[in-house]
């Protein structure tokens, strides 16, 4: 069993569909005038950029652990 076949490799349009639904739920929240605008958008991108920085950092730590023997 290969080191990455349990990786999910997410392509951009799987990300802009993601976005595309979150899109959806500011307009629903424009059209009902419910103010969460601003903190739907902050929490999408915040996110998007913490699994980013995690996938890296647990990247980064495997890579190490490999080249020590501990995988």
């Amino acid at each position: 069993m290969s080191a990455t076949a349990n990786v999910i490799d997410l392509s951009v349009w799987q990300l802009a569909v993601a976005l595309v639904l979150v899109a959806a739920v500011v307009v629903v929240s424009v059209r009902q005038s419910l103010g969460l605008e601003r903190d739907l958008v902050i929490g999408s991108v915040r996110t998007i950029v913490q699994l980013y920085a995690v996938g890296l950092v647990l990247a980064a730590v495997f890579a190490a652990a490999a080249g020590t023997g501990w995988c």
